[in-house]
């Protein structure tokens, strides 16, 4: 079985990063090299999935589904050259279907949002005026359109943009323009 996975390291900026290649020999079994992507990937998924579905019971059991789907699809021999998007849209497809009813619903996840406008550490803040901050950015969030909060989400998590137009199923020029509006948009109700 030829396997060729995308394994990016961690980062929490949003640099393009080099591309690290796993195959079966690096990693013993189909077992093992599947456990380490979901090592690698799962906190990102689920931070994902908690946003879209607000519901972190449900985000857990997707995100175990998503990379049960990577695993089967691994044993039958499928080439997956990035792991990694294909996680994410395995994920949003399988919340997408959870929650038929609302095509996303707002993202108010607190890791995500720091990482769209992190706060500045080097000023301490009194706690009512990190509560401001905050409820600015929800607000500014809410603002946005459903596909411009997936794309900040997905740019936050590090993807290009590329990468995140393959997991939306749009374009790549619909991607560009969708983080260029939403984050105009951000600049316009932020300080």
């Amino acid at each position: 079985m030829s396997l060729r996975i995308e394994i990016a390291p961690q980062s929490d900026t949003m640099s393009e990063s080099p591309t690290e290649f796993v195959s079966p020999g690096q990693a013993e079994t189909l077992d093992q090299l599947v456990t380490q992507v979901f090592k690698q990937f799962r906190d990102s998924v689920y931070r994902y999935l908690v946003g879209i579905l607000k519901n972190p019971s449900t985000a857990e059991e997707i995100t175990q589904e998503a990379f049960l789907r990577l695993y089967g699809c691994l044993r039958d021999g499928q080439v997956i050259t990035s792991v990694r998007a294909w996680v994410f849209r395995v994920a949003r497809n399988l919340a997408l279907n959870e929650n038929v009813s609302s095509r996303f619903v707002e993202s108010e996840d607190p890791i995500t949002l720091e990482r769209l406008h992190p706060m500045d550490r080097s000023v301490p803040l009194d706690l009512e005026q990190a509560f401001l901050r905050r409820e600015r950015v929800h607000i500014a969030l809410r603002e946005l359109s459903p596909q411009q909060r997936e794309c900040l989400a997905l740019r936050a998590e590090g993807f290009r943009y590329r990468e995140i137009a393959q997991i939306l199923g749009i374009s790549l020029s619909t991607v560009a323009q969708s983080l260029r509006r939403g984050i105009k948009k951000l600049a316009m109700e932020l300080p």
